[in-house]
């Protein structure tokens, strides 16, 4: 779980805190390293539309990959669109 707190600027937004759960760091051993690149995946892909690559933690081997990444994100494997979707949501 993360909490993301935006700053509006004026060519759009950029983050001015990112957190994310103690409870998730403790039980998933992963560095924070890690969680900003699967922030960044997550916030990139599934809110802005755009195409980057699903990043796998260390250690995780290749047959692992698609599940981590769909149990993670929700999204396919691999995560390799050539061109950006709508979004099935829709901001007011």
């Amino acid at each position: 779980m993360y909490r993301v707190t935006l700053k509006t600027v004026s060519d759009g937004a950029e983050v001015t805190e990112a957190l994310w759960s103690k409870d998730l760091a403790v039980k998933s051993k992963a560095d924070s390293d890690y969680q900003v690149r699967l922030l960044d995946f997550l916030v990139s892909n599934l809110l802005l539309g755009q195409a980057k690559p699903f990043p796998t933690p260390a250690g995780l081997t290749e047959p692992a990959h698609g599940l981590f990444q769909h149990h993670v994100s929700g999204t396919g494997y691999p995560q390799t669109p050539t061109e950006s979707k709508k979004p099935w949501w829709r901001i007011f």
